[in-house]
């Protein structure tokens, strides 16, 4: 089946975009990529923790000369690339002794496989996978936004913000976070892929049993949409956030959002733990 890509990334309020795109036409593999900043805040080679474990995924999944990934189940092949995130780690003389140290990014990448007429899917953390479908009974309708993946941490992590804002406003405002956040976020890295409560790609063998992943089908597939947490619906639904990157494109979108952040630099109308956060998306569209 042949496809159109549009996707888009753009930096956020730190120095160093750490999210980043797959896109790898020749092994018909796509997604995106959110490096985790590291609370530490040290400085490898010039790039964070985070960035690292983006570049390693990212140079991994882009590699168009990889056939051998055809062979490969798209868990297999997510596998592959979070070593590389060992190994990346290795090459820079990094040797975390406790899993919160370590490099980590969390991911949604897809694979089409024509062969088989389904969408391959992975994904990690609160990167976000959806797909939207043809109706063809109901003309009124005639889109449907299924959501392929459950964010299991962000609800969690917006539930923290929002005690954080009513017991300290101005701290708050200010995005310095208090000693127990910071403890509660070191707790979640340390546990790690421990269950599916927190997955990330870290270069960590216990990713694999808890990894999600399935395959969505190909018949009535309009388009299948991947983000990072930077993209988010500001006024509306999560399917109006879908179809707008759908209809408008990604660019325009993270634009949009950018500009509402710039006009709630508090973070009163949209609770998050920065001002900006970096933004990555892909849509594929699907000819029929």
């Amino acid at each position: 089946m042949s496809y159109t890509i549009d996707a888009y990334t753009r930096i956020g309020q730190n120095p160093i975009n750490e999210d980043g795109l797959i896109i790898n036409h020749q092994q018909s593999i796509f997604g995106v990529i959110d490096g985790v900043t590291s609370l530490n805040e040290e400085i490898y080679e010039g790039l964070t923790a985070g960035r690292h474990a983006t570049n390693a995924v990212q140079e991994y999944l882009n590699d168009h000369r990889m056939s051998r990934f055809n062979k490969m189940s798209i868990k297999d092949i997510t596998m592959e690339a979070n070593y590389a995130i060992d190994q990346r780690m290795k090459e820079l003389n990094a040797h975390p002794i406790e899993t919160k140290d370590r490099f980590q990014c969390c991911h949604a990448v897809i694979r089409i496989n024509d062969d088989q007429k389904i969408i391959e899917w992975s994904q990690t953390a609160d990167c976000m996978l959806y797909a939207i479908f043809r109706n063809e009974e109901n003309e009124e309708e005639r889109m449907i936004v299924k959501k392929i993946n459950e964010d299991r941490f962000k609800s969690r992590e917006i539930d923290r913000l929002e005690q954080w804002r009513n017991h300290n406003l101005d701290e708050f405002k200010r995005g310095e976070w208090p000693e127990e956040m910071k403890q509660e976020a070191l707790n979640y890295r340390n546990f790690a892929n421990l269950s599916s409560e927190y997955t990330v790609l870290n270069g960590d063998s216990a990713l694999k049993k808890v990894l999600n992943n399935g395959s969505i089908p190909m018949s009535n597939l309009e388009a299948v949409i991947l983000h990072t947490d930077g993209l988010y619906p500001v006024v509306n639904s999560e399917e109006d956030l879908i179809m707008d990157l759908y209809n408008e494109g990604c660019q325009l979108i993270a634009d949009k959002i950018h500009q509402f952040e710039l006009n709630d630099k508090d973070k009163m109308k949209v609770v998050r733990s920065k001002v900006h956060d970096d933004k990555a998306a892909i849509v594929i569209q699907f000819n029929k």
